[in-house]
């Protein structure tokens, strides 16, 4: 996960099977995915229940909360 946070440059888009292979907390993913948008690097979720897809503006982002939250409850 380092190399590839480290290798990431603006335009490029991490693509996850869920978000919750992002972060261990809702914070932790939520900063992360907060901290590559600023970076100009989007976020594509395959199998979530909302897909979500931080590159187009037309997309829910604030559904990110939710989806991020969804994996830390099935995780506890």
């Amino acid at each position: 996960m380092q190399a590839l946070l480290g290798y990431a440059r603006g335009g490029d888009v991490i693509v996850v099977h869920t978000l919750d292979r992002l972060g261990r907390t809702v914070r932790e993913t939520l900063n992360l995915i907060h901290d590559l948008h600023q970076r100009g690097i989007g976020i594509r979720n395959l199998a979530d229940p909302f897909r979500i897809d931080s590159t187009n503006p037309d997309d829910p982002v604030g559904l990110l909360a939710v989806v991020a939250l969804f994996g830390q409850m099935e995780r506890t």
